[in-house]
């Protein structure tokens, strides 16, 4: 994992604009403040007002970037095309941003450590720390950066998680067949656990409580 991720982070910056803007992607739409600007978007329709102090929070540490490098944005095990050899593709572009290299380690960590729940969490912990490990022979790892990105990560999968759960509760009430859409649908459970994690993250590196909503 850490091999292919110094790969794709060695990828020519000027070559990913040039392929972006014959496609017509201008260079503000590979920020990751296009993140922030989905969480917002979400907290207004959601009226998720107690999760605004972390909006404010993130846009007012914004780092600049100082290693300014092509990240994938989702990069973990459950992207990978492979064969018992290695790795043959990687998939879920949709989150593929220019921000420094620890966005993508930070991405790994809530990956691995938050999304499988607190029972299989820990377990995958140790892949995480041999990831960077890997990922610390491409270059140093700056901790604040890698600090803020983590937060930044937590208050998205925070927003994306309570909208996604919101909106298929609206869809089961609306009787829709598919009500979870493309996502899965989560179980009451399984989502309030997504949330407090997150929750408790962002808290722990920002010290910036969020109000859960009912």
């Amino acid at each position: 994992m850490g091999r292919y991720q110094r790969r794709l982070h060695r990828l020519p910056l000027a070559s990913v604009h040039a392929i972006c803007g014959e496609r017509g992607l201008a260079a503000d739409e590979l920020s990751p403040r296009v993140w922030l600007e989905s969480a917002e978007k979400v907290i207004a329709a959601h009226g998720l007002q107690g999760y605004a102090p972390g909006l404010r929070w993130l846009r007012q540490h914004e780092p600049a970037h100082a290693r300014p490098t092509l990240c994938h944005g989702d990069f973990q095990p459950l992207n990978f095309m492979a064969t018992w050899t290695g790795v043959t593709g990687v998939l879920d572009w949709e989150l593929a941003c220019v921000a420094d290299p620890e966005l993508d380690i930070a991405v790994a960590k809530s990956d691995l450590t938050l999304l499988p729940g607190p029972w299989f969490g820990p377990l995958l912990t140790p892949i995480y720390a041999f990831y960077v490990i890997a990922m610390r022979f491409g270059g140093h790892i700056d901790v604040e950066r890698l600090r803020y990105y983590e937060a930044m990560r937590a208050f998205f999968m925070l927003t994306m998680t309570t909208a996604h759960f919101r909106t298929t509760q609206v869809n089961k009430v609306a009787g829709l067949p598919d009500p979870a859409g493309a996502g899965p649908d989560l179980p009451g459970f399984f989502y309030r656990m997504l949330v407090r994690g997150h929750i408790r993250r962002f808290r722990t590196i920002t010290r910036v409580v969020l109000e859960q909503p009912s």
